[in-house]
């Protein structure tokens, strides 16, 4: 029992860490995806003009 406790540590540990760098590159394309709105909306205001 006691074995299957600690796998189960194991195991939600591993998530953690994989759901950190999934949240990680999440933001990371979020950001991206910002600035990326930006420029073209930069883009169509000068082109607009």
């Amino acid at each position: 029992m006691a074995d299957q406790i600690e796998k189960m540590g194991i195991k939600i540990e591993n998530q953690q860490k994989q759901f950190e760098e999934l949240q990680t590159q999440f933001n990371a394309k979020v950001e991206e995806c910002s600035d990326l709105s930006c420029k073209l909306e930069f883009t169509e205001v000068n082109y607009d003009s």
